[in-house]
């Protein structure tokens, strides 16, 4: 009882963001007619490799070739259910759980950054109620668990920054390196944290005690990937982590770029480049990366102006997507009309036919679509104010640079993507974005800090 009193807060978000993922769930497999593996089965082939390391196959793709794609945290997350129990069930109520877990440790987060309840009660909220995460609970991808342990790393690191402490530099950086075994697109964060924390501990830890740190936190960081690394050495010759950064300039980028020069649609171009002799995405390896990136490069060059717009409208369509026509249609909704292009291009290229269409969903379910957005978009521009605000007021506390830069790097990384990118690339960052967006809304007073760290 105690503790329930103490922690009633996180208590309560927990339970609601738990009771509307069960409820999602199930409506989502009312949706697929009772199918539980069609309701649960994600696009990024993780229910292949689980099952094929299941099936004695190895951490393999199709026809037990090895996967240079997969990391393995998620896999033998996924693999574990089958060998326990023989079923996923297990995996999807574990998920499901850690999913319900975000809400609180996103309320966490915003409280290390501002110390204020009513923003933190607002970020725990939103992240309990909001659709991509509740959907992204009981389907196979790696966001629900990637953002448990990255929110835990992030959390551990400022707590590190705060203190100082040996044990937490060590916590922070196994996390960062079981993070990145889980999705890959932090691997390169120690590029900037250990500059980072060079910076602001350098008047409170001795220049000894400094250069120790760093090179704990390195080596612990390799230390975790070193397994994966070395199982990709003798794979595939290359010490690598995955060859997904070759795959999403190839299949991605360069469609999307060759779309808007050629004004057709992504899938057609996609379609054309996987169809084209010697770019099949299965002959793409850690052997052959190189080449692929080349020959990506070398398309990409002659069409400067198109890259531009495709990185322009990647970042806009980062921070304002809403996700909502994913979740509807996995709740079995389907709109009759749907839209020729992603709808800031369409908006831009015929504003027409985007009103046309978009007002044949204000008396349907998709009008939760255009809602989503219009919140997405508010959201944004808070989060500037926020960020501006932060600036003008000198609160650029250690806490909120590093989420700031986290931010970014995001941001930077997600271009790649092209035409495909959506609200699940976001996900990671919402707790830090609603903090700041909400940020504008606080009235400090006078004698009191809202921010937690001095440094």
């Amino acid at each position: 009882m105690n503790f329930l009193r103490k922690h009633k807060i996180s208590v309560l978000i927990f339970l609601i963001a738990l009771s509307v993922r069960v409820l999602l769930f199930f409506v989502n497999l009312e949706a697929h007619l009772g199918d539980f593996e069609a309701t649960i089965y994600g696009s990024d082939w993780y229910f292949e490799v689980a099952q094929n390391l299941f099936s004695g196959n190895g951490f393999s793709l199709f026809e037990g070739r090895p996967s240079p794609i997969h990391v393995p945290v998620y896999p033998f997350f996924l693999a574990s259910s089958l060998f326990l129990f023989g079923n996923f069930i297990f995996a999807i109520i574990i998920q499901i759980l850690v999913g319900s877990f975000i809400p609180v440790l996103g309320r966490k987060l915003s409280l290390k950054l501002i110390s204020s309840e009513k923003i933190a009660l607002f970020v725990g909220v939103v992240l309990a109620l909001e659709p991509n995460f509740m959907l992204f609970s009981s389907i196979f991808f790696t966001e629900t668990l990637f953002i448990f342990l990255f929110l835990l790393f992030i959390l551990s690191f400022i707590s590190y920054l705060e203190k100082g402490s040996t044990k937490l530099l060590v916590l922070s950086s196994f996390l960062l390196g079981i993070s990145a075994l889980t999705k890959t697109v932090v691997q390169f964060f120690p590029l900037f944290l250990v500059p980072l924390a060079w910076w602001f501990l350098r008047k409170h830890i001795p220049l000894k005690k400094l250069i120790l740190h760093t090179f704990l936190f390195v080596s612990i960081f390799l230390l975790v990937l070193s397994p994966w690394l070395y199982r990709n050495y003798k794979v595939f010759g290359t010490p690598g982590m995955t060859i997904m950064p070759s795959f999403n300039l190839y299949f991605t980028f360069v469609p999307s770029v060759l779309a808007l020069h050629n004004n057709t649609s992504f899938s057609s171009e996609s379609h054309a480049l996987i169809n084209s002799p010697g770019a099949h995405s299965e002959i793409l390896t850690f052997a052959t990366a190189p080449q692929f990136n080349k020959e990506a490069l070398e398309i990409i060059s002659q069409y400067p102006k198109e890259v531009l717009e495709v990185v322009a409208i990647n970042i806009v369509t980062f921070f304002t997507h809403d996700g909502m026509l994913t979740v509807l249609q996995n709740a079995g909704i389907t709109p009759e009309v749907s839209l020729s292009k992603p709808a800031i291009m369409l908006l831009v290229s015929s504003p027409v036919e985007f009103m046309k269409t978009v007002s044949t969903y204000i008396m349907s379910p998709f009008v939760l679509v255009l809602i989503m957005r219009l919140f997405w978009i508010a959201v944004t521009v808070f989060f500037l104010i926020g960020c501006v605000r932060l600036l003008r007021k000198r609160k650029i506390t250690a806490p909120i640079t590093l989420v700031l830069i986290i931010v970014l790097y995001f941001t930077i990384t997600t271009p790649t993507n092209g035409l495909t990118a959506n609200a699940r690339f976001r996900m990671p960052v919402v707790p830090i974005i609603l903090t700041i967006a909400a940020y504008p809304f606080l009235r400090e007073r006078k004698n009191k800090t809202d921010f937690p760290s001095n440094l």
